[in-house]
């Protein structure tokens, strides 16, 4: 059986359906608060925060509500989270397994 690829060539973690389930399960059972992924982001990864809140305000611009515009934020916060996570579960497999994880 041939390994699937743990990483797109830009070295972003493929998202695999056990880290979506978890993180889908995660939110039906409220463990997963908004406020902690948004304090998370801007604390890990700033840029990234700032691009979802540009993003947002130019969906806002071209005339998107205020609730719309903050479920499509939720959206893109979920997926950050998500893929966070399967990097976090790629590394902590590498360091099993004696292997390494791109940098």
């Amino acid at each position: 059986m041939t390994e699937q690829p743990k990483y797109t060539r830009e070295r972003i973690p493929i998202l695999t359906k056990d880290i979506s389930d978890v993180f889908a399960r995660d939110l039906a059972l409220g463990r997963v608060k908004d406020t902690e992924l948004i304090a998370r982001i801007n604390a890990e990864n700033p840029l990234i925060a700032q691009y979802i809140g540009i993003f947002v305000e130019n969906l806002r611009r071209r005339g998107l509500d205020l609730t719309a515009a903050r479920e499509v934020a939720k959206g893109l916060i979920y997926q950050y989270e998500m893929l966070r996570r399967q990097g976090e579960a790629y590394r902590l497999e590498d360091s099993v397994n004696g292997t390494s994880s791109p940098k």
